[in-house]
Formats: structure tokens, sequence, C-alpha cells
């Protein structure tokens, strides 16, 4: 009666009796209990799974700290801000940048890790108000007022200006751990370039170089009908493991 009413479990010395008498086995009962023991503590609509996989795709912790995301104990809040962030329609979507990755697979498709970096940058550059139209001439005259920058490292707060000035986007964004990237040159539109910068190494050489590097990009249009160039590691690569693309824009930013 206590265990039909609810108020006693099913213990192994039960289950045995009860198999015993009815010529079941143990195992029938212990199984029946145990299923009427999760029924009573499972949370609803699978709510942990989701969570699960939610963590095990995207890298949660990560972007939650910088930010990116907001923190949230509803599943389905966190859900959409990841769709929102990388612009899908469900989460089972792959996330797609087009691209011309320079990695040391360059065929490889990029990682989570740096989609995610890259759609930060995105938000943060079509966030930007007051830039100027771009043009080729613009930057072009640009750069001897940036090489005039090069005598201290505290000049370095008038770059954004002076590249806002002739239509290109400067965005910097802390790297995710384990990422190695550098820099990546990309565009809004045709006509709307962006450099951003991941200042993963605390040099002001790395700084000049990655960004002469990324500003020749621009120059050459590199990357424009493809969406993005992403840089990884650009002075550890040999030369001849890289592209033409790269090596011009290693040259142009050794010179500078």
């Amino acid at each position: 009666n206590e265990i039909i009413a609810g108020k006693k479990a099913i213990t192994p010395e039960t289950a045995i009796q009860l198999g015993d008498s009815l010529g079941t086995g143990p195992e029938l009962w212990m199984n029946l209990e145990s299923q009427y023991q999760l029924s009573k503590v499972r949370v609803p609509d699978g709510l942990i799974a989701r969570r699960a996989r939610l963590y095990e795709r995207f890298p949660v912790r990560e972007m939650i700290k910088r930010g990116w995301i907001e923190a949230s104990k509803n599943i389905e809040v966190l859900e959409q801000q990841f769709l929102q962030f990388f612009g899908l329609q469900a989460l089972d979507q792959t996330p797609e940048f087009s691209h011309a990755a320079k990695k040391t697979e360059a065929e490889l498709p990029p990682s989570i890790l740096q989609l995610a970096w890259l759609c930060r940058a995105q938000q943060i550059a079509n966030e930007m108000v007051g830039v100027q139209p771009y043009t080729e001439a613009g930057l072009r005259q640009a750069l001897p007022r940036l090489s005039a920058l090069l005598s201290a490292p505290e000049e370095t707060r008038h770059v954004a200006r002076i590249l806002s000035e002739c239509g290109v986007r400067l965005v910097i964004v802390e790297p995710i751990a384990g990422t190695k990237m550098d820099g990546a040159c990309f565009w809004l539109s045709n006509d709307r370039p962006v450099v951003a910068l991941s200042l993963r190494l605390d040099r002001i050489d790395n700084f000049w170089f990655v960004l002469r590097h990324e500003l020749e990009h621009v120059l050459q249009c590199h990357g424009r009908d493809r969406g993005y160039i992403l840089d990884q590691e650009i002075e550890s690569t040999p030369d001849d493991q890289i592209s033409e693309e790269e090596l011009v824009a290693n040259t142009e930013a050794a010179q500078f």
C-alpha cells in the first residue's frame, strides 16, 4: 500500500521479494523505480540538453566574459542571442562568413572561435558613425600621415581618426585564447572596408606591421569578392607557404 500510494520507494530488497512472488525477477521493479524517480526530477523541455549543446557548439563562456553575449539563465534568451550574433535562423545551421583564410591549412574553413571574433568585429564596424566614403586615393594620401606617427607609441591614438577620414573602419577586438589571430581585412560592402586588429602581441612594431599589412589588402581590394581575409600569425609563416596577396601585404608592411 505504501508503494502504491507513493510513500515508499522500491528498495533492492523489495524488488527481490516482488520478483520472487510474481516470477518477474527483481530487475523489472528496480527499472520501474528508477524511471519513476527520474520522472519526478526531469527538467521540462530538455533545458539541460539544450544548454549543453549550446556550450558544446559555441565559446559561450568566452563570449559572455567579453560582454559579446549577455549571461542569462533562460535558455531561450541565450539561444536567441547566439542566433542574432551569428546571423542564423536555427542553431543547427553552420555560421558563414565568405572568406579567404591565411592559415597553416588555408583550405580549411575558419573555426567557430575565429568566426565569433570576426562577427564581433563586424558588429562594431556596423555601429561606427561619421566614417567618410572610402576612396583608394584618400587612403594612399593617408599613408604619409600614418608614417609620421611612428615617432612615438602614444601617437597611435590618431590612427582611427585618420583612417575614418578616408573611409576605413578600424576595429580592435581582443582575441579569444587559442586563435593566434593578428588581424583581418573585410568588407561590409564593396565600398566599406574594415581593418580589424587583435593586438595579440603587445608590441608597437607588431601593431604597425599588422595595420599596414591589412591596409595593403584594402588598397589591393584583396578579399572584396570573397568577404574577408583573415591573418593568423603573420610573422611566423614561411614565405613559401603563403599566397601572392600575403607576400605583397608583407612587403609593404615591412617597408613601412
